[in-house]
């Protein structure tokens, strides 16, 4: 199977997920271990998150995906890493995202929304998209797993170093069937492929000083996918590092 395939189809479940981050040797105390609270800590910092057409506010992201993988007798380890701006109030959109494709063969990509005017620019090549396009992009791009709060098998909220941390344990099979559910239109335009998927209980940790100003997001978790015959195994990171969260995002337009 060619790398470039997989490669793309990796990027695909990426995007259909997300994420938050921790720091090593750590001074921890244990406050909370009630799934309820780890929930709604959870769901806060998510709709927060959810901005666009209809739902105002702005943040700087920096994002970070990573990625193990093996097939066939093979391995593979790679990453991107990019930047995602958005400021919406009402009908009035401004955005930016910036991506680092190169390790899948795309190279480098931008893209960006001033009101109605919506253009790209890969590997400095200019061109312009629909709207619709653009906004599915950047949706994909911070798009947090919907789940109920019975998905979590363990949580537990603790101090480390300063920041609250949240941590949750999500049931892997209920993260699988939400994936190939959020998969569906973006596996068609990969073409007609056999697919099964299992993956195994998800860890997502959000830091901060509160879920008003949350730092990062963090999910780390292992999968293995049989692709028309091959068995692939990959694990994978999701790191959001949230630099503006709510007020002071400056995005700057090329032209």
């Amino acid at each position: 199977m060619r790398k470039k395939f997989l490669a793309t189809l990796i990027a695909v479940i990426m995007l259909t997920l997300t994420a938050c981050g921790a720091e090593a040797n750590p001074t921890v105390q244990n406050l909370s271990t009630n799934n309820a609270e780890a929930y709604n800590t959870y769901m806060l910092v998510a709709d927060k998150l959810a901005v666009g057409p209809g739902a105002d506010g702005e943040y700087d992201i920096d994002f970070i995906m990573e990625f193990d993988m093996s097939f066939d007798g093979e391995s593979m380890v790679m990453s991107t890493a990019g930047n995602l701006k958005m400021i919406v109030e009402g009908d009035n959109v401004k955005a930016s995202m910036s991506m680092d494709m190169s390790e899948y063969g795309l190279g480098s990509m931008e893209m960006y929304i001033d009101g109605d005017h919506v253009y790209a620019l890969l590997d400095g090549e200019a061109f312009e998209m629909q709207m619709d396009d653009m906004m599915n992009q950047m949706d994909n791009s911070i798009s947090t797993p919907d789940f109920d709060v019975d998905a979590i098998t363990t949580s537990e909220i603790i101090e480390r170093d300063g920041d609250i941390v949240t941590i949750l344990t999500l049931d892997g099979q209920v993260m699988t069937d939400y994936v190939l559910a959020n998969m569906e239109d973006a596996l068609m335009n990969l073409g007609d492929i056999a697919m099964e998927m299992h993956i195994d209980d998800i860890i997502i940790e959000i830091v901060g000083a509160d879920v008003d100003n949350p730092k990062s997001m963090i999910m780390k978790m292992f999968m293995e996918m049989t692709v028309d015959g091959e068995t692939i195994s990959l694990g994978m990171n999701v790191i959001y590092i949230i630099n503006k969260f709510g007020s002071g995002v400056v995005i700057n337009m090329p032209i």
